[in-house]
């Protein structure tokens, strides 16, 4: 049994990747409109052709694209519980967000979105209930959430660009 050379590993890898964007683009599907959105999704972009030329031959932009994927499915999937986010879906979030932003700087897009949804729907919530006190806790959890997420989300970028350790403002 002969090991892959390097650049079979490299097309091996990538491939891999872009088949766990598939699953990762059905899986957003599902969040935003049902299992038929998401099977349509999966269909759509899985009939593309310049998707599977990428898989094998770009290892920026797909794997940033499936970071991506992942990242707005489970950052859906998490506004949905606001404002108890369970441990594990904060968890998994943290770590699409990181690979996203361990490929490309636009992975911190997700970071804003997070931000922005918190920020919107402890608004929401504040002036619905009209009561500072619960507008208080609402933010409080949900910022602690956020910031762990963050935090996690920076761990797991730093595993694959250690560089930003260095320099992180740069």
């Amino acid at each position: 049994a002969k090991p892959l050379d390097r650049n079979d590993a490299i097309h091996l890898l990538g491939t891999l990747v872009g088949v766990t964007g598939l699953w990762g683009t059905w899986r957003l599907g599902r969040v935003l409109g049902g299992p038929r959105a998401g099977l349509l999704a999966a269909l759509f972009i899985g009939a593309t052709s310049v998707y599977w030329g990428h898989m094998a031959n770009n290892p920026k932009d797909l794997p940033f694209a499936v970071g991506y994927v992942w990242g707005m499915g489970f950052l859906l999937q998490a506004i949905r519980t606001f404002p108890r986010v369970p441990r594990s879906l904060a968890i998994k979030l943290a770590i699409a967000i990181g690979l996203a932003m361990s490929v490309r700087i636009g992975g911190m897009l997700l970071v804003c979105y997070l931000g922005a949804a918190i920020g919107a729907w402890v608004l929401y919530h504040g002036l619905l209930r009209r009561n500072l006190e619960a507008t208080y806790r609402y933010g409080r959890r949900l910022a602690l959430t956020g910031i762990g997420v963050v935090a996690g989300a920076w761990v797991v970028m730093l595993v694959w660009w250690p560089w930003a350790l260095y320099d992180p403002v740069k």
